[in-house]
Parts: C-alpha cells; structure tokens; sequence
C-alpha cells in the first residue's frame, strides 16, 4: 500500500494494482469519471480501468500511475500536456497512455509537469517547461511538451520527485541534480533568482550522499545515509524547520533540519514538509494553517522545529499535500489530517480544517457479509454494520433513506455498535447483537417488528434500527423476503411476518401477517436456519433437515414431486442426515453442506442451480426442479454455502470459491458469460484467495477474505458492489473491492 498527495487530493495504491482517490475533482484528478466545478468526493472512490498500478504520483490537479507493464496512464488537468498522451484535454477517467514509455518505474508530479524513472535510469519528463522543469535544455511555454522528453545528461538516476516548477533526482552516486524554477533557491546551487531558473540538471551543492529527495511547491529536501535531513529553498513558512534567523526568505543551498537523525522517507508539500522515522513516528514542520503538522492551528502557524505527530508510532509512508497530511500504518489503513474543505481527509466529511487524524474510509476488518437483491451489508470488528447499494426504502439506512436513494460505497448504520451477525433480504436488514436481541431496518417493519412501531419515518419505512419486540436469546435472526425468524439459544425459533405460504410454520396458513414473533412448531434443536422468500429451512441437532412454507418447486425437499402443497407446519428433508448447514435462494432453492465437505441441493432448477442438466452442442438445459437434494459432483472440501437466486456458491478449505447457476449478470465471478449465461458445473471465481465468508444476492455475491476486506462481483445496478462505480448497468465479471465506510 502506498499513498500519495496532490493539492487538495489524495491516493492510495493497494497491492493488487487498484487505485483510489478522494478530494478535488474540478479537473477529474480522481479518474472516477466524474469532473466539473466544485465536484470532490469526501471518500475514496475507484479510479476507473487501473487494477495493475505498481506506483502513482499526484499534481497539483492530475494524477498518474505506473502499470506494471511499464507503460504510465494519467488523468485530471491537461493544461499543459502534463497527462503525457499527446493531446492537451482533461479527463475525468483513465486517458490514453503516456506516449512511448514502455520501461517505467516510478511516476511523480508537480504543478502542471509530470516526469517518469526510466529503468535504465534515465529520466522523462513532459507537460508545462515555463520554467525549464523538463530538463530537457529548454524554458519557457512554448516548449510545452504533450509527450515526454528525455532529461538531458542524467543516466543513472535512482529517485526522482518533481515540485511545483523544479524537479529533483537523486543519483547512483549519492548526489542530487535539479532542474527548473530556482526564484527562491530550489535548485540549491547557491544562486537565486529566476535569471537562474535551469532547463538542464544542475548538482545541488553540498550533498553526496543522499538516498531521497522530495520536491515541494518553493523548497527541497533529502535524506542523508545518516539519517539527517537537509532542505533548501522557500523558508516563507519556516519549510527550512528555522534553520535560518527569522525572516529569512529561502536559503539557495542545503541547511540541516534540527532534531532529525533517523528519517527514512520523506515528503515536501506545498508548505511543509514531513518525514517517516525509524521508530515509526512521523514529524513535520513548516506550513501549519490547516493543521497539516498534526497539531492545532491555533497553537502554531509557523513552529521553531519538527513537530512529532501525536498518535502515530507504527507508520510505514507519510505523504504531504497543500493543506493536508496522510500516512500508512502497519497496524492498518491510511490516515490523514489537517485541511478538508474539498473532502481531502477521504473520511466522508468535508469538515474545513483539523489536526485530528482520521481513518480514510476504507474496509479491512470485515467479518461477516450478506447480500440481498439490491443492497449488501457488513458487521465489523468493532460489532459496527455498514451497508450499500439501493436504500429504496431504508434498507442500506443512507442518510435520507426513505425513498429512491441509493449509496456506491459503504454508510455506517447509526445505533449499531454490538453486531455479532447480518442479514439483509430485499427490502430490510437485522443485525444480531451481542446482548442476544435483534435489530431491524428498512421496509414493512410493522410486519417484522409488530404493531408496537412507532418510530417509523415514512409509513413502514424505518432507517434507523428497531428491536424486536418481546424477544431475547437470539442466538441469530434471518431476513427472509416477507419475514423474519430468530434462531434462539435453547434450539427453538421465532418468526414473525407475513404467513400466506406457510412460511411462519406455526400451523397455520392466513392472509394475516403475524405483528409478534411466533415459535416454530414442534423444533426446539435446530442448529442454523435459512430463509427464502417464501419458505423456511432449519437444520437440526441431528444434522436432518425440515422446511415449512411454499412448495410450488419443490423446495421443502420431502419427495413428493405431485405434491406442491404448502406446510405451515416443518417437514423433514429426505435423505439428509448429517448436514452442518443451510443456505436457501431468495426464491425457491436450497442447498446444505454435509459434515463431509459435500453439498447437496433441491428446489427450483432454472439455471442448473442444482448441479444437474442436459447437455446438448455445448449448450445446457437445465431439467425440471427436484423435490429431494441431489449431490453437487466435484464439491468435497466446502466450509461454508450461500445461494442467490438462481447461484450456489460454496467456499473451499482452500479460501477459494466457486459457484454455479445463473450467470446472466457476472455473479458467478468467472470474468466471462458461461454456456448461455449458466452452468450447472462449479466455477472458480477468478481472482480472490484467503477467502473467510462468503454471500450471495439475488444476482451478485461478495466475499471476506482474511484480511478483513470486502469484494464483490455481479449485477451492480444500484450499487450494490460496493466500488464506488456508477450503476447504469457496469456489472462486474470479476471480484472488485468494496471501498469506504
């Protein structure tokens, strides 16, 4: 992970290759797709098309990464060519490639130029040379560049950073050349002045051992082999940490900052400057206006020497913007503080200014998920619950979340802070909570909750969490599509809803909805529940399994395959005795695992849900539903089950995950339409190991991995996936990351 600041933006590269970014947007330097005036996104959303970036480096408004190919894509401003592609036009998404760079390894940007370490070690660099910042022997704006240009005489460069007008690079030898604005003594060659502003490398004076460079909007500094850092240049803002009697201006040459021996990477915004240590703590000094140095604005604008950032002992980067500051942690995610009015900080509000470091949004400590038709839903470490997707009706509990709204990337669900379980169903999520109650959210509450609602915001609509009445030693309640059970401590179980199939299986068959839960008849050992939309499944103590409701596809699983009746009242599943668990299908499917690892389906077969078909020129035809579980052929190792509608999906001992079924909208993860849109033969889902939980929805699936983050893949209409993406249809054949809380 690594992360980066432009000026009133921020981006973070995570290990697979996909970017994110948050903040300003007026020129598109977020490559979500989105741009115009006034437009910032106060969380991280998606940069569009990049998922192989090895390295990133953002301007003053543009933003660039390294493929690992070597190639470099861009986006954002093109004032003055400083994406690279040959034209000069801003982008809001991903432009076309940088021309003619096959071999990069590093990517850095200033204002308006951008420049790129070759692997040789030569340097290219393009956009804006007003000031010579190309290096390529010229200065002045008619040698604006669309295309990168080789920086003259520097071949063995090992670092590069370019700063607002002037660029840096450190050589194999340890010295340091820069080239461009020298107003204020940048290029540290003992002059200044713009007479001496450079449009060829010259060496800093002073320094020959250098192991980073880091190049600021006014100023510059390095990390000495010792540790010590020097800077140079603008000392407007105390950027020189008073190294020089106040008020000096600048100095042209390197000064040593006071208190630093043990830096090991380092950070030149736009007015401070801030570096890593070898304890893990960070200083900063310089610029403290909006409270970029960690500190209060009030109590410094312009401190004597480094400040040591309170709070923060294990970080791994730091990254310093015009206002603001971000760093990684090892124990986990990126942190930022100081300016937000253009939502910089990335923790989903744009607050002005503040010293406090905040968590940039971001999911890594997920436990559970489950995944209804337009929404999904996590509980975290912490027992909060985030969800995402369509809040038509409260559901997702979006702020407003009572009518056509919906949210990309995750919200907090206010109230929630004790969740040990989820389950969202279409229309509503429950959360079980560590007290042994139950909490609900979303649409027809009256019917789940009981008559006693009386903090409905819009008729039955809730986005705020409700309990449920009466009831206690939940062990863990289910969201069916028109009702709701809880699994109680002792084996019994609750249901409350609406009853018309059945599906309450108290014995009795009403076109009236049950306003408090009601026990199950005649089960007081179940051991896991399922529920569809219509009909309930619990497996036992025993490993059987019984089913009561619906029946019209055979989906209580009894044998009987004339008889569609309903059962208001549970029925054992034939042939099933050592199952450990039960997924049901918003519909009319349900599989179980067995002890074994094997897994066994029933019910609707419309798309070879079931494992079974008929196969003809390639092509499968499903067969007709069945009324007893058959055997999934290939599955042995499976830990855990989910079905959607018309998918199975199963987690292998492995943490890899396959899945079967329909597949008309990706939610089979295979980066590809199969035989049809469906198969009846498991599927590796591409692209996601060290899977810990798995769910699927009507038409998309998410997953867990052992890190604590979130994928999904599948139909993203209303946002569902969770990737920040719009959803006119962008479905996802692959797994993508969910991003932010």
């Amino acid at each position: 992970m690594d992360v980066v600041a432009g000026f009133r933006h921020a981006c973070l590269l995570y290990e697979g290759g996909e970017v994110w970014c948050w903040g300003e947007n007026e020129n598109g330097q977020l490559g979500d797709g989105e741009f115009g005036t006034n437009v910032y996104s106060t969380v991280p959303v998606r940069v569009q098309d990049i998922t192989d970036a090895v390295a990133i480096g953002s301007g003053w408004e543009h933003t660039c990464a390294v493929h690992a190919t070597g190639e470099v894509t861009c986006w954002g401003d093109d004032t003055r060519g400083e994406l690279g592609n040959g034209e000069k036009s801003d982008t809001e998404i991903v432009s076309p490639k940088v021309v003619g760079l096959t071999d990069a390894v590093d990517v850095t940007a200033g204002h308006w130029h951008t420049c790129a370490l070759r692997r040789a070690g030569n340097i290219s660099c393009w956009g804006s040379d007003h000031d010579g910042q190309l290096g390529d022997g010229h200065v002045g704006d008619k040698f604006d560049s669309a295309v990168p240009v080789d920086v003259t005489g520097i071949s063995d460069a090992v670092a590069v950073s370019a700063g607002g007008e002037h660029t840096c690079a450190v050589h194999a030898t340890g010295e340091i050349s820069c080239w461009g604005d020298n107003w204020l003594g940048e290029l540290g060659t003992g002059e200044a002045g713009n007479e001496f502003d450079s449009g060829v490398p010259l060496k800093v004076t002073g320094i020959d051992d250098a192991i980073a460079v880091s190049s600021g909007d006014w100023h510059t500094c390095a990390i000495h082999e010792s540790g010590n850092v020097s800077c140079w240049g603008s000392n407007f803002f105390q950027q020189l940490a008073n190294t020089l009697e106040w008020p000096a201006e600048f100095s042209a040459v390197p000064v040593s900052v006071p208190d630093i021996t043990d830096a090991l990477s380092i950070s030149a915004g736009f007015r401070h400057t801030c570096t890593v240590r070898e304890s893990g703590s960070i200083s900063c000094w310089g610029s403290n206006i909006g409270g970029q140095l960690g500190i209060a604005p009030e109590d410094w604008f312009y401190p004597e020497k480094p400040i040591t950032v309170e709070g923060i002992d294990d970080a791994t980067a730091v990254t310093a913007g015009a206002g603001h500051t971000c760093a990684i942690r090892e124990s986990g995610g990126a942190f930022c503080w100081g300016a937000n009015f253009h939502g910089q900080l990335g923790h989903g509000q744009d607050s002005g200014v503040g010293y406090e470091k905040v968590r940039v949004a971001d999911i890594d400590d997920a436990v559970e998920v489950s995944a209804a038709a337009r929404h999904t839903c996590i509980t975290h470490a912490t027992g909060e619950v985030s969800c995402w997707g369509s809040d038509w009706r409260g559901e997702a509990s979006s702020p407003g979340g009572t009518s056509d709204t919906y949210s990309t990337l995750p919200v907090k669900i206010a109230g929630i802070s004790t969740a040990i379980g989820i389950s969202a169903n279409q229309g509503i999520t429950c959360a079980t909570l560590e007290s042994k109650e139950a909490s609900c959210w979303g649409f027809y509450l009256s019917i789940y909750l009981g008559s006693e609602l009386t903090t409905n915001a819009e008729g039955d609509v809730s986005p705020a969490p409700i309990k449920w009445p009466d009831v206690s030693g939940i062990a863990r309640i289910e969201a069916g599509g028109s009702h709701a059970c809880g699994l109680h401590d002792d084996g019994t179980i609750s249901c409350a809803g609406i009853n018309w199939h059945g599906e309450l299986g108290n014995g009795e068959l009403t076109s009236s909805p049950s306003w408090i839960p009601v026990r199950v008849i005649g089960i007081d050992d179940a051991v896991d529940i399922s529920l569809g939309f219509t009909h309930t499944c619990a497996v036992h103590a025993t490993g059987e399994v019984s089913c009561w409701g619906r029946n019209d596809n055979g989906q209580l699983g009894n044998g009987k395959d004339g008889d569609k009746n309903n059962s208001p009242t549970p029925v054992k599943v034939k042939g099933i005795a050592d199952a450990v668990n039960i997924a049901s299908g918003s519909l009319s499917v349900n599989c179980v695992l067995h002890e074994t690892g094997e897994v066994s389906c029933w019910g609707s077969n419309n798309f070879g849900e079931l494992g079974t078909a008929e196969e003809a020129g390639g092509i499968y035809s499903p067969i007709d539903h069945l009324s007893v579980p058959v055997k999934i052929e290939g599955i042995t190792d499976a830990t855990a089950i989910t079905a959607g509608n018309y998918h199975i999906c199963v987690l292998h001992e492995t943490g890899e995950v396959s899945c079967w079924g329909s597949n008309t909208t990706g939610q089979l993860g295979t980066d590809d339409h199969i035989s049809d849109d469906h198969t009846p033969i498991p599927q590796k889902t591409k692209g996601i190991t060290g899977v810990t939980a798995i769910a699927a929805g009507t038409s998309h699936t998410c997953a867990v991995s052992n890190d604590g983050i979130v994928t999904c893949w599948g139909w993203d209409e209303d946002g569902q996936l969770g990737d920040g993406e719009t959803f006119d249809n962008t479905n996802s054949y692959t797994p993508v990351r969910v991003f932010g809380t």
